[in-house]
């Protein structure tokens, strides 16, 4: 065997070791565009049942990424922001659709666009209902012994929205005794404060019971005022945060002043 043929079957098993490791990046690459622009559909119609949701609209800011290399998917997801407000935007939502079942193959002439409109939802709007009310419920129930906390405060607000009366009659009542009563705090009577207090507390347990009852959890009053769990250190933080504010509003306000004393003073010329 002369040396060009030694040096063209070198050459040819080099060529055709780089010629398959390109072949097979190409295809796996396409395999792995293919896979991510298959989640993003898949998140995309599965729950459209719900549009304003945090994993549709996840599936809608990533189509410009994911689908960055198909003319007709981006345009249509161009066409569907500029139609938001317009009151077409159910007809250029099934465009987005169908032109992203288009680039991956995905047939879906069997359907009309009712189909993608009007997804399948088993959960009805009562169910949807009563979950709220639990969540609610448990946020309270979480934060009673932080009654300041945003967290709290927003599930309070929330109470007179997904609790009807003509459902919960006992819940709106106890709401109104505790709302009154938050709105009454004594703030230029000191003395009557930790009665006050006290009488908070007696109303947010009621709240919580009647609550509880009327979503099947079996809660006494005790379990509700007892069964609590507040580190003292954060009832420490908590008093030390209030005592800051209160002492730079008063220094602001002119009614407090702040101690300085002389330790070092400089030699007198």
């Amino acid at each position: 065997m002369t040396n060009e043929q030694i040096l063209w079957m070198v050459l040819s098993s080099i060529l055709s070791g780089l010629l398959g490791v390109f072949i097979s990046t190409y295809y796996y690459r396409r395999h792995e565009d293919r896979k991510y622009k298959l989640s993003t559909l898949q998140k995309f119609v599965g729950n459209r049942f719900n549009l304003k949701s945090e994993i549709f609209t996840q599936s809608l800011n990533e189509i410009v990424i994911v689908f960055g290399d198909c003319k007709n998917v981006k345009l249509a997801l161009s066409k569907f922001h500029e139609s938001l407000g317009g009151g077409k935007e159910q007809d250029a939502l099934v465009s987005l659709f169908k032109s992203m079942c288009e680039e991956l193959n995905i047939s879906n002439s069997e359907f009309n666009d009712s189909f993608f409109l009007n997804p399948f939802n088993t959960v009805t709007k009562a169910e949807q209902s009563l979950e709220r009310c639990h969540e609610i419920f448990k946020s309270l129930m979480a934060t009673r012994a932080s009654v300041t906390s945003p967290e709290h405060v927003r599930a309070l607000n929330m109470i007179s929205i997904e609790f009807p009366k003509e459902s919960y009659p006992f819940v709106l009542e106890a709401w109104k005794v505790y709302f009154d009563h938050l709105n009454s705090y004594p703030e230029n009577n000191a003395e009557s404060q930790p009665e006050w207090k006290k009488d908070m507390g007696v109303y947010l347990c009621q709240l919580l019971k009647y609550m509880g009852d009327a979503l099947g959890y079996n809660f006494d009053v005790v379990d509700i005022n007892k069964g609590i769990y507040a580190p003292k250190a954060h009832a420490i933080v908590e008093l030390e945060l209030q005592q800051f504010r209160k002492g730079v509003i008063d220094f602001l306000h002119g009614d407090s002043t702040v101690k300085m004393e002389i330790t070092n003073m400089p030699p007198s010329n």
